[in-house]
């Protein structure tokens, strides 16, 4: 992400929310060094390490959000409600390193069922390292199923 503000910068003008993984941030990395014009000061973080993971988010200055940290879970996923003048809607972004295990897996599921409980309208997107396209029997596809959600 260091180096590729200026060019995520250059794609952003028609979009109020950016979802980024792999950022490869950390603590020393402040976010006046990742600004990106049109979206709010602070975009909204979570770092690892600066050899691998990470996730941001950059919303609109013109957008109501909130974290909503009693959906996380570790350093794996960021929940935000962002709130529209009729409804509110819950946004994950996601990130699983290839080698994680099945706690991940029932981590993410309960993360997704108390957002759910809260309210039906969720997104969630990111990188959770499985092939759609063929590896029809993992774990993510009854995550899905159980919970109503569709790719």
């Amino acid at each position: 992400m260091r180096n590729k503000v200026d060019y995520v910068e250059s794609i952003s003008n028609e979009t109020d929310v950016i979802c980024l993984t792999e950022t490869h941030l950390d603590e020393n990395i402040k976010n006046k060094d990742i600004i990106i014009d049109g979206y709010k000061r602070d975009p909204y973080r979570k770092d690892r390490n600066r050899s691998g993971g990470g996730i941001i988010i950059y919303i609109s200055k013109f957008i109501q959000a909130k974290t909503r940290p009693d959906l996380d879970f570790d350093n794996e996923a960021l929940w935000l409600e962002i709130n529209f003048p009729s409804h509110k809607l819950l946004l994950c972004v996601v990130y699983r390193q290839p080698s994680n295990n099945n706690t991940f897996w029932d981590k993410f599921h309960e993360s997704i069922e108390n957002a759910l409980s809260y309210s039906p309208n969720v997104v969630i997107t990111g990188d959770v390292n499985v092939d759609f396209l063929t590896d029809y029997s993992h774990k993510i596809f009854d995550i899905m199923r159980l919970n109503g959600l569709k790719k």
